[in-house]
C-alpha cells in the first residue's frame, strides 16, 4: 500500500511529489495529461525561478525529471475512479488498481476553448487564455 497517491502531474502535483519525498514519505504519482500547461502554453514567463521563459511541456519535463532523479515513481495513466474505504484510498486507472492511505489531488484545470475560425491557429500566438497571466504582455498596447 502507498502511503500518499498524487493524481495529476502538473506543476503543482510535482512539486508536493518532490516535498514528500524530501520529507521521507515515498509517494507515487499519477497523471494522464500536461493540463493548462500543454502545448498550447507557448511561454511561461511568470514562474519562480525561472530567469528566461520556457515553455509549458518543458517547464513539466524538467519537474518530471528531477522527481525521477529522486527516485519518485511516476505513472502515466488515466485514473477512472476514487473511491474510500475504510481507513484507505482505493485508485483505478485503465491500466490498474493501487491502494494508498491518501491522496492529493493535483488535476489542475482545463482551459475553455472558443468554436470561432482561426481559434487554433492563434491559441498560444496572440490568442491570451489568461488575463492575469498574460494581461502584462499587452499593457499599455492598442488591442
Amino acid at each position: 500500500m502507498n502511503k500518499v497517491v498524487i493524481i495529476g502531474y502538473g506543476p503543482a502535483g510535482i512539486t508536493a511529489a518532490i516535498y514528500l519525498k524530501r520529507a521521507g514519505i515515498d509517494p507515487l504519482v499519477i497523471g494522464k495529461d500536461l493540463g493548462a500547461l500543454d502545448g498550447y502554453s507557448s511561454l511561461v514567463e511568470n514562474y519562480y525561478g525561472l530567469s528566461e521563459p520556457i515553455e509549458g511541456r518543458k517547464l513539466i519535463k524538467q519537474g518530471v525529471d528531477q522527481a525521477k532523479k529522486l527516485g519518485i515513481k511516476i505513472i502515466t495513466d488515466s485514473v477512472i475512479s476514487l473511491k474510500q474505504e475504510d481507513s484507505h484510498f482505493i485508485i483505478v486507472t485503465e491500466k490498474g488498481k493501487y491502494t494508498s492511505q491518501s491522496v492529493l489531488l493535483a488535476t489542475g484545470k482545463t482551459r475553455q476553448t472558443l468554436n470561432i475560425p482561426g481559434f487554433n491557429t492563434y491559441r498560444g500566438k496572440g490568442i491570451s487564455m489568461c488575463a492575469t497571466c498574460d494581461g502584462y504582455f499587452y499593457r499599455r498596447k492598442k488591442l
